[in-house]
Parts: structure tokens; sequence; C-alpha cells
């Protein structure tokens, strides 16, 4: 049994029709002499052996009388049917983004283990310049944040296409303790996390003073996210997706050049992008002399946290959309990301981490919209060498985000060998090509 985090319980708490928490990525994989015709069954066996080094063989239990978050049980053996899916025929490019889009608004049962894997096992023509077959692998955010849904794909993958397979013994079926004892439990839980807060009173004494200097410093002045008319409205069931990639060594090697780093070229070619579909759809004046905010994860996971579970705060950095000039705009995100990093660093400080039971009710609340960030931007570490599959070479990676209400578009990048794999979700009212976008990243970055 392990306890959701607080973090963890509450993407269930905000889930809803609209708007279904989930982390996934559209693998593409060459076959490389391996039959196309076996690759569905070697893929399903492979996932079988797999699954025991996952945090997906669980599913989700409620504390009793929602006195405290909730806990992922192990499940014992997974029935394999009930977690995948077989496209049954070639899958062409319009095929697989119009499932993505259907996948990623489909809720996952909370009954069952909390993930779900579809094998393309032929594509069409247009499809084999990015490999020879392909699957879609979600789970929901509530397992882990994208460091840890690529540590998920990690325990799936081999270094080779010969490795020794990465099993582990099947675990247990679990029960969830009765009432009066897993109130217990939570307060043991809670005594030992608050007596280790408690040793925390200076520092987070200091880091408030810190931050209230940082905010009374003209420096550090944040602007506030601007309203944008093609924002209003409820965020709709509709969604549009796209993927693109850009080359890491050049893109590393003109960070370096500009002194910078790669999320400092990301964010700037992002704002360049958005800069310029603004101006397209006649959105830009609205902004005036504002920039468009961004909303970037950034992670606090520390090696005593483990692989799984969400551990990450919002920053909300300038995407300087009102500056033409590339490496003007460079100056300006860099300073705003770091900047918005050490806000974030002494608020957390400041801040008390306990978690006590009796409080997860309050998690409960719906949310409506978001307040803060126009664009969400993720960067999550992935492997710099290749990866197999059940014995397919993996080629590419493709982030299929979920889509925070309110916002314009959700970018999320996975570093893949000498390649950065984006995937751009957004909806119809919003974005309805997001290939038109993908194209402007692509000229911003080259122009950069």
């Amino acid at each position: 049994m392990r306890y959701l985090n607080a973090s963890d319980h509450r993407w269930l708490c905000i889930e809803n029709d609209n708007n279904p928490l989930q982390i996934g990525a559209l693998i593409f994989l060459s076959c490389e002499g391996s039959p196309v015709d076996e690759f569905v069954a070697r893929a399903r066996q492979h996932l079988i052996a797999r699954l025991p080094n996952t945090p997906w063989q669980v599913k989700y239990a409620r504390a009793p009388f929602d006195i405290d978050s909730g806990v992922w049980l192990d499940v014992g053996e997974v029935d394999i049917d009930r977690v995948t899916n077989i496209w049954p025929a070639s899958a062409t490019m319009q095929d697989i983004k119009q499932y993505v889009c259907e996948q990623v608004m489909l809720p996952l049962p909370r009954d069952r283990p909390p993930f779900r894997v579809t094998f393309f096992p032929y594509l069409d023509q247009s499809l084999k310049a990015f490999g020879d077959v392909a699957m879609l692998v979600q789970h929901h955010h509530a397992v882990a944040d994208g460091i840890g849904f690529q540590s998920a794909l990690d325990a799936l993958m081999d270094d080779s296409a010969h490795s020794e397979p990465k099993t582990a013994s099947l675990p247990k079926r679990e029960h969830r303790p009765i009432a009066p004892i897993y109130m217990v439990q939570s307060l043991v839980r809670s005594r030992t996390v608050k007596r280790a807060e408690e040793s925390r009173d200076l520092e987070r004494a200091q880091a408030a003073s810190e931050l209230e200097m940082l905010r009374a410093d003209p420096a550090f002045k944040r602007q506030r996210t601007p309203e944008l008319a093609m924002l209003e409205g409820a965020t709709q069931r509709e969604r549009t997706y796209g993927f693109v990639e850009l080359d890491l060594t050049r893109v590393k090697q003109r960070s370096r050049e500009l002194g910078g780093t790669v999320n400092d070229f990301i964010m700037t070619v992002i704002g360049g992008a958005t800069r310029r579909y603004l101006a397209q759809v006649g959105a830009l004046n609205e902004l005036g002399e504002k920039s468009v905010i961004g909303l970037m994860p950034r992670s606090l996971r520390t090696p005593d946290d483990g692989l799984y579970g969400n551990y990450l705060t919002m920053v909300l950095p300038s995407l300087g959309t009102q500056i033409e000039d590339h490496v003007e705009r460079f100056a300006l995100v860099q300073n705003s990301i770091r900047a918005e990093i050490r806000r974030s660093q002494l608020t957390l400080q400041s801040v008390p981490k306990y978690e006590k039971p009796f409080t997860a009710r309050q998690r409960l609340k719906p949310e409506v919209g978001t307040s803060a960030g126009n664009l969400s931007v993720s960067n999550v570490p992935g492997p710099d060498s290749p990866r197999w599959f059940a014995g397919y070479r993996m080629l590419a990676n493709f982030p299929t985000p979920s889509l925070v209400a309110g916002q314009l578009m959700n970018v999320t990048l996975r570093r893949y060998c000498n390649s950065l794999q984006l995937g751009l979700m957004s909806e119809p009212s919003k974005i309805s090509d997001p290939d038109q976008f993908a194209s402007l990243i692509l000229g911003v970055a080259a122009e950069i």
C-alpha cells in the first residue's frame, strides 16, 4: 500500500469530464528485422513481464470518509486485455492524431490499473518516416509527474535489442485497511512528518523574510497573466494534436553561444512562435506591451522521493511575446526564468510541508479554469542513448499532454538521444491546426 501525497491526490480531485488528467507518449519503433506481424504478440508479452517493474500494477482506493489522501493498492496479476487496445487496420497520420485526441479525453477508470496502451502494428506510408510500428502509452497524472512517467517508460525499455529481461516478482493482491486502522496509520504518518517539519521553523522564517525583500525589488517585479479574448469561455471537449522535433545538438550549441540553457532556448522559441501565431490571428495588438505568460513545471524531486509520485511546483516566466528580436527575447526570458525559480525556492522554503489528516476534503473542491499562465511548457529529461521495447528499437517518444482549462496550448517536450521531441495539445477554438504552430516553432528555432 502506497499513500498518495497531497499533490497526487489533488490531480484526482480536480479531474473532470472536460479535462481528464493524463500523461502520455506516442512512441514510434523500428522493426529492423523483427517481424511486423509479431509486434502485438511480442509487445503484449513484454508488457506483462515488465509491469511489476512499473507503478501501474495497482488500483486506487479512497480513504475512509476522505479523512486523508487515498492509497494505491497492488492488484496482483493484471488482465492485459483490459488495459491494452489494438488498432485493427493501417493507421494514417490523421488516424493517429485523431485517436490521441480521443484518448486524452477518455478517463482512466479508478477501479483498475491507472494506465492503458494501444498498439499500432501497421502504419500508412504517411507515417513510415517516423517508424514501422507505434504505440500510445498513458497513465494518470496522480501516479506520477512527467519525470515519473519517463521513469515508468524506462522500466519497460531495454538498453539493447537482446537485453536480459528486467522481470520482477508478481505483487500480492492488497486490500484497504478497515477505517480504524487506516485512521491510526494516517495519524502516525502525520506525527512523523510534523516532527521533521518543526525543525524547519528557523529556515521558514529566513525564507519568508528574503521573499518579502525579493517582492519589493523592482528587478523581480512579476507581470500578471494577461487576459486574452481567445482564451475566454469554458474549455471544450474537442482537442487538436501535433508533434515536431528539434536537433538537440544544434539547440545546445546555440544556447551556449547565447549564454543560457536549453530550457532558456526552448522558452524563447515558444515565445517567438506564440508571437507570430497571435499576429496571424489578429490577437497580438490586444497584448500591447504585455507578454504571454508561461506555466512551467519545476521538478522538486529528490533521491529520497523515489521514482514515482508528483514532486513539482509551477513557475510563471514571461515568454517575451512583445519582443520581435530573438536575442533580446532570449535575454528577457532567461532573466524571467531565473527570477521565477528564485521566487519559487523561497516560497517553498517559507511554507509548511506538513500533510496532516482530516484536510484531504479541502482538496476535493473542483478547480474551474486557471488564474495564472496562458500557455504550458514542460521539459522532461529522457534517455541519451537508444532504447528497445520487445526487441523493437524506439525511434521517437512524442508527448501527448493534457490541456489545462483556460490555456492556449500545452507544449511538452522530451529528450531522446540527440533529439528534442515536442507534443502540442490544444482545442479547435484556440488552435485549430497544431501543425501550423509546429511550423512556427521550426521557423523561429532556425532563425535563432
